[in-house]
């Protein structure tokens, strides 16, 4: 896979340390915010980033999570943008942060999800404010509502076309990210790799050959498919030192992080 540009990815970097010079936005979607992070590092995580958003009963999850933990929303970076058809938001919290800084947008098309709306809005006002944005980091929660988990993976493909630039993290005990058209580096943690960690690659709604390197169990061109064969349950070779990946369409990338602070 030698002499292909690539695409190269550290996204546990970002979220355990991010920089002055990492540009990226927190989303926080309407579930439970159940991260394998300690407090310090997602307010870190938080007042870094250029913009923070929260999408429709996701303010009250965020305020729900500030509470948890003993914080104030006064002590820390103030929310900057509200988003959804705001039909899961308490009407006490919406109206509270009406006498706020905070930018609030009702996007009444239910055509799209919340999410898909939350990441057309932030484009929008990226390009007004002139931020360079590079990544989204959502915090999403996996908590039994299958037509979710695959309506969010939905608005990976969906954002790859209308906003191809960016770069979407849902972030649970997993960290799950679309890979566009070509090769990618991605950089995994050595506890990862000791640890024997779970990785994915999920092919939706098109046959996918891929070619790897850095997996326990690698493909050679080899085709992807639901109803055929579907990389999942994969780990990591501890002889390599990044993970390859070179596809011919867009694949899901998905992959355990509940050992990454042991």
């Amino acid at each position: 896979m030698d002499g292909i540009d690539e695409s190269n990815w550290d996204p546990c970097n970002l979220l355990l340390s991010p920089g002055e010079n990492d540009k990226y936005a927190v989303l926080v979607l309407n579930t439970p915010i159940t991260l394998i992070f300690n407090t310090e590092q997602v307010l870190n995580l938080w007042n870094k980033a250029l913009i923070r958003i929260t999408v429709d009963g996701g303010t009250d999850k965020w305020l729900d999570w500030l509470k948890q933990n003993d914080l104030h929303q006064n002590t820390i970076k103030n929310i900057d943008l509200i988003t959804g058809d705001m039909d899961s938001i308490k009407p006490e919290t919406l109206e509270a942060f009406k006498e706020s800084s905070t930018i609030i947008i009702n996007t009444y098309d239910q055509e799209e999800t919340d999410f898909t709306k939350a990441i057309l809005e932030l484009k929008s006002i990226s390009c007004k404010l002139n931020l360079d944005i590079e990544y989204v980091v959502a915090f999403n929660s996996v908590c039994g509502r299958f037509d979710q988990v695959l309506g969010n993976v939905n608005t990976l493909y969906k954002i790859n076309r209308r906003w191809p630039e960016i770069r979407i993290l849902i972030v649970t005990n997993s960290i799950t990210w679309l890979l566009s058209v070509g090769q990618h580096r991605i950089q995994i943690p050595s506890n990862l790799k000791k640890s024997q960690e779970w990785c994915a690659l999920i092919p939706v709604g098109n046959k996918t050959f891929l070619t790897t390197s850095g997996l326990k169990w690698n493909l050679d061109n080899s085709p992807l498919e639901f109803g055929y064969l579907v990389s999942t349950s994969n780990t990591y070779s501890t002889k390599e030192e990044n993970v390859v990946v070179l596809t011919d369409q867009p694949i899901v990338w998905s992959m355990g992080i509940k050992n990454l602070l042991v």
